[in-house]
């Protein structure tokens, strides 16, 4: 009996696991991430994934997984390389914003804040500082014309005694709102669904 349960057990190598995780067969991923067809992207170093099928921690697919891998044969214009930053600087922003409010920060988080911000630094190595720090002034506006403007400047201008203030203000909400629903604490998704809003209908 013990010999069948053995048998039963299937060992994951990080091949397997990647593969599985990025929806892939094994013959699949290997296609897509052959060294001898796509490279490595340099700014995935040191932000890779550990665990098996049954758990895993740190997998975000463009950060260190099949759609991390340069691909030459396309050369971005310009224009295409603002959008990049566009789309980078508002996940960097995102990720801060939302440890601000709840303190959280998950290790898939962690990696893709650190992919996101080499990104936007190797770019800027290409169209200047200043066109960069142009293009996140912009993201900033528009990503804090959907946040509660309250929050919004004590995240940007706030001292540290007016964030901290803040914070537990936040955390009081949260734990009179799980009480009052009875229920356990929220999910990740409700709190990047929070906004502030519960603040703003609880005041």
């Amino acid at each position: 009996m013990e010999t069948d349960s053995l048998k039963q057990q299937v060992v994951a190598t990080p091949e397997e696991v990647a593969a599985y995780l990025s929806d892939m067969s094994l013959d699949e991923y290997r296609k897509a991430t052959a060294t001898e067809n796509r490279k490595a992207c340099p700014d995935s170093e040191g932000l890779g994934f550990w665990g098996n099928q049954s758990f895993t921690v740190g997998y975000v697919s463009e950060v260190n997984g099949p759609d991390s891998v340069e691909m030459p044969e396309f050369t971005p214009t310009r224009y295409e390389l603002i959008q990049l930053v566009k789309y980078w600087a508002t996940i960097v922003i995102r990720l801060n914003f939302f440890y601000f409010l709840t303190g959280q920060a998950g290790s898939s988080d962690l990696r893709r804040r650190a992919f996101a911000k080499r990104r936007v630094a190797r770019v800027e190595g290409i169209l200047g500082k200043h066109e960069v720090n142009k293009v996140i002034d912009h993201v900033l506006i528009e990503y804090g014309k959907k946040q509660d403007a309250r929050a919004w400047a004590i995240f940007l201008n706030g001292t540290p005694e007016e964030k901290e203030a803040f914070q537990d203000e936040i955390q009081q909400k949260i734990g009179e709102q799980i009480e009052h629903d009875d229920r356990s604490p929220l999910t990740p998704e409700e709190l990047s669904k929070f906004d502030v809003e519960m603040l703003t209908e609880a005041a």
